[in-house]
Order: C-alpha cells, then sequence, then structure tokens
C-alpha cells in the first residue's frame, strides 16, 4: 500500500508540472514578446530624430569626399549691429522646412526669448515671455537682403538695455534644434 501511495505523489507532482508548463509558457511568450510602452515611443520617436538630424546637418559643414563642397546648405550669421542673417549657400531648397520657432538671446546673466515677425517683408525680433507657438518659415523664397553677396534673411534685433551687445544668440527650431550663431 505505501508503494501506490508514493506513486500517486509523483503522479499528481508530474500532473501539477505539466499545468504549471501548459500555463507558464503561453504566458511568458505573450508578456516577453509584447514591447514595452519604453519600446513603443523609442520606435514612434525615431523618425522625428532622424528629420531634426537631417535639418541639424543642413547647418553643420558637410563632408567634401561625398558631395564636393564644404559649406554647409545654410548658415546662422551674427553680423554683430543687431541683425542675425540666416544665408543660403546655394539656391536649392531645404530638404526639411526649417522653421524658427524663436530667438533666445544671452543677455549677460540669463536668456531672453524673443518672438520673430513680419512686417512689411522685414523680420523683426520681440521680446516675449512665453516660448511662442508658431514661428517662421525659412525658405529661398523668403529672401529680404544679403550677405556676402550671398541670398540672405535679415532678422533685426532690438537694442538691447545693456552697455554690451550680446555675445550669445541662438534659434530653436521646430524639432528642438538649437544653432547658436
Amino acid at each position: 500500500m505505501n508503494r501506490r501511495k508514493a506513486i500517486s505523489t509523483v503522479v499528481g507532482i508530474l500532473i501539477l508540472l505539466i499545468f504549471i508548463i501548459m500555463i507558464a509558457i503561453p504566458l511568458s511568450t505573450v508578456f516577453l514578446t509584447q514591447p514595452t510602452l519604453q519600446n513603443q515611443q523609442t520606435e514612434n520617436v525615431q523618425p522625428y530624430k532622424l528629420i531634426a538630424q537631417e535639418q541639424y546637418n543642413d547647418f553643420a559643414p558637410s563632408i567634401p569626399e561625398f558631395n564636393g563642397n564644404s559649406e554647409p546648405q545654410i548658415e546662422f550669421l551674427y553680423s554683430g549691429n543687431y541683425s542675425v542673417f540666416f544665408v543660403f549657400n546655394s539656391n536649392s531648397t531645404l530638404v526639411h522646412p526649417l522653421i524658427v520657432q524663436y530667438i533666445m538671446i544671452y543677455n549677460g546673466s540669463n536668456w531672453v526669448l524673443f518672438n520673430i515677425t513680419k512686417i512689411n517683408n522685414i523680420y523683426v525680433a520681440e521680446q516675449t515671455k512665453q516660448i511662442p507657438s508658431n514661428g517662421i518659415t525659412i525658405t529661398i523664397t523668403n529672401v529680404n537682403s544679403q550677405y556676402d553677396g550671398k541670398p540672405a534673411i535679415e532678422i533685426i534685433l532690438p537694442v538691447f538695455p545693456y552697455e554690451n551687445e550680446p555675445q550669445y544668440i541662438a534659434i530653436v527650431t521646430q524639432y528642438g534644434n538649437i544653432i547658436y550663431g
């Protein structure tokens, strides 16, 4: 009789193991193969990051071995006389549209935000306390000036209420790129 009791315990444990395996393996494949929220967010943001990098590359000098020139497609320059310029080095259009959300100027102690408005084909930067929701689109068709003989968009900055001209000027694009002039 002892022998039957010992066998029934072993059979019971085997049946329990079979049930656990039948439930545990399908549940583990369901939970371990579904992407997490973080993985999904990473996949969703990849195209956005790629476009932001391509937009940044429009400003960065290109590698001569690949395309024959060493100039960026567009340059952001501060002229030193209360004007900033977007200088087009070629008449080709940018791969991705460039929308400048706002200009940031370091006034010696903190960064000040400036909204850009267009008045009679002249772009003017006006100080704002909040981040503007819309910006200006920088395209070759909006050229209103020249810089060093090249087509450019000029943005006039206000005269600052401190002695020295600003040393640091930056723009923020629609993709979050910060480009210093």
